[in-house]
């Protein structure tokens, strides 16, 4: 490229604006690098049904087996990334029934999806990249879905070496049929396959009616006892060529997962959110969102200790909680609600609703 600076011409080189971190804004995929864990910060979970690990990233778990999800430290080489999503099989599942499905999913909103164009005559082509390490080899599959889960693009990747970093990219033709929604709905489902049934069964490369993440020669990871499989730097991008992965500061990444969770708690110490008596027998804390969150959320209490939730004046306790709970919730404001039997606090009173230590806390959850 040619540049004229006061009359002189000179010659620099440009990065393409197709590639690399100039793009910009290219990954659909929130928590791609696995930096974001709000509801367990690195801590071992249990996977048995349905539910969610490091934040955006689900599970489905139907079948008689389990495995435990983890944020670890083990990630390919070179690459920038510091986590990866680590997965091993504690219970496995020799025997999968044809409705049985074991799966890693992301869900994509639709209000950052529905510039695909899915569903119409103009559906752009998309490529999702991703690394990823097996103690199990074979090919893998990975589904393709829309919100009502009947439109399906079965796509497969192979793992040629156990406990070896890879990196896999798959490019899909976007649908021109079906129904695909706009709004805050699910846009597009992503299900990385880990087992399942034959009712989950479809051949690969073309889009189906039906609700399909493998074929019928995909790996049953879930068979294995002891098996494990990580991933990180999962991108899915516009076009057909897979770009460098695309690295935001963890502000920003914390910010896009709060749209669908957030969690407040505190490690090593009580937590305390500012509030006042509400007669003798209440306290109420109120609180407004920095940005509203995807729909209205559902609140949680953490602690299994009803009591080890007060209300303080002076430092003490002097409403001590027989019941909690989370009210008056919308988007973007929710309430912290603390309740008593009796108390001698006066109606009004400004104090501190205060949990006890570690393991205690809120959540606020409108996950897709």
């Amino acid at each position: 490229m040619s540049l004229v600076l006061n009359g002189t011409t000179g010659i620099t080189n440009l990065p393409s604006i197709n590639s690399g971190q100039i793009g910009g804004r290219r990954n659909l995929v929130i928590n791609g690098e696995m930096g974001i864990d709000q509801r367990n910060a690195g801590a071992s979970k249990a996977v048995s049904s349905y539910g969610y690990g490091l934040d955006r990233f689900g599970f489905n778990c139907s079948g008689g087996g389990a495995f435990t999800a983890q944020r670890d430290t083990t990630v390919p080489a070179g690459q920038g990334f510091i986590y990866s999503q680590k997965l091993t099989v504690t219970t496995a599942d020799s025997s999968i029934a044809a409705a049985d499905v074991y799966s890693l999913f992301h869900k994509i909103e639709a209000n950052n999806s529905s510039w695909l164009r899915l569903g119409t005559a103009h559906a752009k082509t998309f490529t999702l990249s991703f690394w990823v390490r097996s103690s199990v080899t074979g090919t893998f599959g990975v589904g393709f879905n829309n919100n009502a889960f009947n439109r399906s693009y079965v796509a497969t990747y192979s793992i040629s070496s156990a406990d070896t970093w890879e990196k896999k990219t798959i490019t899909v033709v976007g649908d021109t049929a079906g129904t695909w929604t706009t709004g805050t709905t699910i846009g597009l489902n992503i299900s990385f396959d880990l087992g399942g049934g034959s009712n989950y069964e479809a051949a690969a490369g073309s889009w189906s009616a039906g609700n399909f993440s493998r074929t019928s020669g995909s790996v049953e990871w879930i068979a294995t006892s002891s098996a494990t499989f990580y991933i990180t730097g999962v991108q899915l991008e516009v076009g057909s060529t897979a770009t460098d992965f695309e690295h935001r500061s963890y502000g920003e990444e914390l910010a896009l997962c709060q749209r669908y969770f957030r969690s407040y708690t505190r490690s090593g110490g009580a937590l305390s959110f500012q509030g006042a008596a509400q007669g003798t027998t209440t306290a109420l804390s109120y609180h407004t969102l920095t940005s509203p969150m995807r729909a209205q959320p559902t609140g949680a209490v953490l602690g299994a200790t009803v009591s080890n939730w007060n209300f303080s004046v002076g430092g003490g306790s002097d409403m001590t909680a027989n019941a909690m709970s989370i009210a008056d919730i919308s988007r973007d404001t929710y309430c912290i609600q603390l309740g008593t039997a009796s108390s001698s606090v006066a109606n009004g009173t400004g104090g501190r609703i205060r949990t006890g230590t570690d393991g205690y806390g809120i959540t606020l959850s409108a996950e897709l």
